[in-house]
């Protein structure tokens, strides 16, 4: 009985070269496939303005509601936003989590 070929049977190795002909948001949604994938696949860092806009102007991101958050770096579904962070089109988008910490801080801080 013959088994059939699929991607997740293919060597690490392979995984890792086909995913370094990916774009970063590409990577991104690779990675969310699956926690082998996830743990596999290094993420490439946000954390220059300049990623974060190639992130947000990407048609994959665009085509699954993905934002990236400015504070936290992290790649999550434009629900986990405030609805004013989704529409703009301003670089500095923070998730909720974020939000709440900054909010949290001021009044416990300031």
């Amino acid at each position: 009985m013959s088994e059939r070929s699929t991607f997740m049977h293919l060597p690490g190795e392979l995984h890792l070269e086909i995913a370094s002909y990916l774009c970063s948001a590409e990577q991104m949604m690779l990675r969310l496939t699956c926690f082998h994938l996830f743990t596999l696949v290094r993420p490439r860092n946000f954390t220059r303005e300049e990623d974060l806009v190639v992130f947000h102007q990407s048609n994959v991101a665009e085509k699954y509601g993905l934002l990236c958050c400015s504070a936290c770096y992290r790649v999550r579904d434009s629900s986990e936003f405030a609805e004013a962070q989704r529409v703009h089109r301003n670089l500095r988008r923070f998730c909720y989590d974020c939000s709440f910490k900054q909010i949290g801080c001021f009044f416990t801080c300031g």
